[in-house]
């Protein structure tokens, strides 16, 4: 009878444990293990800075910045199965502290998150050019920690106890930033349509 049965790990758990040897042997000095997880990771980083930012050649340095405190840091890693999360970490307070630095607020590009695929004719394309621009002067107006929330939760699809680990909050702390921002951007994104419907009357 259990000679029947299928106890092989599946692929999520064989990667898991393959990711889990490479963060070891990286810790121990393994370069070669360290580039590996440079390439699972770093792209998948640059487009989460890039979304906090809005600048795709300043988050190609954070990116940088952010595996090179990793591989410095490695040591201290506890639990090499939180190494992705203890990444974002690190990813999460630069971006922090550039938005910080430069004292600004900068387009999140969610458009091909947030939007449907692609317009099937012109008035549909330029209906969807006034909404993206109209979410990104919502998106303009969040305040970070309730931006990379929902980049985390929703564009990142990253469990809440995972964001929580990130952003070294609790669980209700996620939760309540994740339901306020929505909040503040549901209520943003009305109140600027309708402003931009009522300028648009004025001129028509």
């Amino acid at each position: 009878m259990l000679e029947s049965i299928d106890i092989s790990p599946s692929p999520q758990e064989e990667m898991n444990v393959s990711e889990c040897d490479l963060v070891i042997r990286a810790q121990r000095g393994d370069l070669v293990a360290f580039e590996t997880l440079y390439r699972l990771y770093s792209e998948r980083i640059n487009r989460y800075i890039t979304r906090i930012t809005g600048n795709y050649q300043v988050s190609c340095e954070i990116t940088q910045d952010t595996f090179l405190k990793a591989w410095q840091g490695l040591p201290t890693l506890r639990d090499p199965v939180s190494f992705m999360a203890w990444l974002y970490r690190i990813a999460t307070n630069k971006a922090f502290n550039y938005i910080h630095r430069e004292r600004k607020f900068s387009m999140v590009p969610w458009e091909q998150s947030v939007l449907p695929p692609v317009a099937s004719n012109l008035s549909e394309l330029e209906s969807r050019i006034e909404d993206r621009e109209l979410i990104r002067l919502v998106l303009v107006g969040l305040r970070p920690t309730y931006r990379i929330c929902l980049i985390l939760y929703v564009v990142e699809q990253l469990p809440r106890q995972r964001v929580a680990e990130i952003l070294g909050i609790s669980i209700s702390s996620v939760d309540k930033y994740i339901s306020r921002s929505k909040e503040a951007f549901r209520k943003m994104y009305y109140q600027l349509n309708a402003q931009m419907h009522a300028e648009l009357a004025k001129h028509t």
